[in-house]
């Protein structure tokens, strides 16, 4: 395995510096929504500016997943997928939203980033943290963080 105790922690302070930046820009998204909701031109520049930023992102991760065969790959992988699909779907729709649709774009993309951080990037960070300090990967046997919360899969009227 090529990651080292460096390349865990390096991969940590980059994570985190990205997403203070995708933080940055969401808050940009969320002023000009509320201070300008029918400029949607100027609306589309910031999205596409955060999918391009997210994409980047996204791609660091799945290099870094290869490079270390990251055994919950596929599954974080398809977590990606679905956000920059997410983010493709508001920005070819964002010509027919009402402000009150504009201004729940946001708070969803806080949240939908914030789980996949939390159960998708978690898992990886603590893979590369116990790969690096244990060097022998073929040992692991780790957990799997890359499931979304129980609630977010549960049906009206189920369990």
């Amino acid at each position: 395995m090529a990651q080292t105790m460096s390349s865990a922690f390096e991969y940590s302070a980059i994570n985190d510096d990205d997403c203070q930046y995708i933080d940055t820009i969401i808050e940009k998204l969320s002023a000009l929504i509320s201070e300008a909701p029918d400029d949607t031109s100027r609306i589309l520049k910031v999205l596409d500016r955060l999918r391009a930023i997210i994409k980047l992102h996204f791609t660091m991760e799945e290099n870094t997943m290869s490079e270390c065969s990251y055994p919950h790959s596929a599954e974080h992988k398809l977590s990606h997928a679905f956000i920059i699909g997410e983010l493709s779907a508001v920005a070819d729709l964002i010509h027919e939203m009402h402000h009150r649709e504009m201004r729940a774009i946001v708070p969803h993309l806080r949240t939908r980033l914030r789980n996949h951080m939390q159960h998708f990037d978690r898992g990886l960070a603590d893979y590369l943290a116990f790969a690096s300090i244990s060097g022998d990967d073929e040992a692991m046997t780790f957990p799997s963080y890359g499931t979304e919360p129980q609630s977010a899969h549960r049906v009206s009227g189920g369990h």
